[in-house]
């Protein structure tokens, strides 16, 4: 009961959230990067991290609850794109990706992760190695990131504690499982698959630590 009254709660904050959402097209780095970065997501509208730091910390299931309704009520696709950028910031405590008050698009996310000296990149996703170190970071409780570099839009997954599995559409790499929060509405998102599902290749993608 006390977890279904959780997920409720969570997602009654993003009714707001979505709902009453401005775009705002202002540039929110200058020296650090030559690329303006552009910010959707309105933070803690209704003090939502002080909701969250009182009923303890919040699951990738609840974020995944809260971000499908997101979706389903937004008038375009646009109106989520924050929200990876959030589901970060909630999860682990960190305010990397938010920027003079607002949540960044997730396009954004790479060229602040290259730009910051707090993440370390840890190699090509095609290398077992950074695979295995990936898991090993994500199973610390570190925020480990993958990211498709190669495209300026580029999907961004978190990559989530547990076990390395075999994948077959990697060339038989052994793969973490990741958070995944497609913005198209007909992509499925998850938190509890393969990294392979979310790519079907690891072609173009990089992987990087905050230490």
């Amino acid at each position: 009961m006390h977890r279904i009254l959780g997920i409720l709660l969570f997602v009654a904050v993003f009714i707001f959230s979505c709902s009453e959402e401005k775009i705002k097209n202002k540039p929110l780095i200058e020296k650090e990067d030559p690329e303006a970065v552009i910010a959707h997501g309105e933070v803690d509208t209704l003090g939502l991290s002080d909701t969250l730091k009182n009923k303890g910390k919040i699951t990738m299931e609840e974020i995944l609850e809260a971000f499908r309704y997101c979706k389903e009520t937004a008038e375009n696709n646009l109106q989520c794109k924050y929200f990876i950028a959030k589901a970060i910031h909630d999860y682990f405590g960190i305010s990397d990706f938010r920027i003079k008050g607002n949540y960044v698009d997730f396009e954004y996310i790479h060229p602040i992760v290259r730009s910051s000296t707090r993440w370390r990149n840890l190699g090509a996703a095609g290398l077992q190695k950074t695979l295995n170190d990936a898991q090993e970071f994500a199973n610390k409780g570190k925020p480990v990131l993958a990211i498709h570099t190669d495209s300026r839009l580029g999907h961004v997954v978190i990559v989530m504690p547990g076990k390395l599995e075999k994948a077959a559409n990697w060339g038989g790499l052994n793969c973490p499982q990741v958070a995944s929060f497609f913005m198209i509405q007909d992509m499925e998102s998850f938190v509890d698959k393969s990294i392979a599902f979310a790519w079907e290749s690891p072609e173009g993608i990089e992987v990087f630590v905050r230490e």
